[in-house]
């Protein structure tokens, strides 16, 4: 399958999820759900809240091989970045990361971070436009949930 036809793919899971999630929480695990399963299981994900001084991250829910500890300390550099409502992509050796912030009213809320941990797939502008796309979506429709 070709990347653009994947990424089609999981925007259509994406609206999928939206439709039928009970809460923001299961709207953000039917998505990684989607991600996973069209990914050929070839990746980690992890959804991070934030909680207390709002500069630690909670993992609340992972899909992939092995999981991570319960608490992240992503420090006041990548807080800052997440202001910019942009996302990050890291990479050290064959291990490469995008984390991408969500917020709700101007407050970071979640982190979702996608894992890549082999060659086999690269991450592209396709994949960082996708994802800041799904960001934003997720964005727009969170008041739904918080309405509901």
């Amino acid at each position: 399958m070709k990347k653009s036809e994947l990424l089609d793919e999981l925007r259509l899971e994406v609206g999928l999820a939206y439709d039928f999630a009970k809460d923001q929480e299961d709207f953000l695990k039917k998505i990684l759900h989607a991600v996973y399963t069209l990914s050929k299981k070839r990746c980690l994900l992890s959804l991070y809240t934030t909680y207390e001084n709002k500069l630690d991250m909670k993992l609340i829910f992972q899909l992939g091989r092995p999981k991570g500890t319960e608490k992240e300390s992503l420090g006041i550099g990548f807080i800052s970045l997440c202001h910019l409502k942009s996302i990050v992509l890291l990479k050290k050796g064959d291990h490469k990361v995008i984390l991408a912030p969500i917020f709700s009213d101007n407050f970071l809320k979640y982190v979702l971070a996608f894992r890549a941990y082999n060659t086999t797939y690269h991450f592209s502008g396709q994949d960082i436009e996708f994802i800041n796309e799904l960001i934003r979506f997720i964005e727009a429709k969170q008041t739904a949930f918080e309405e509901g």
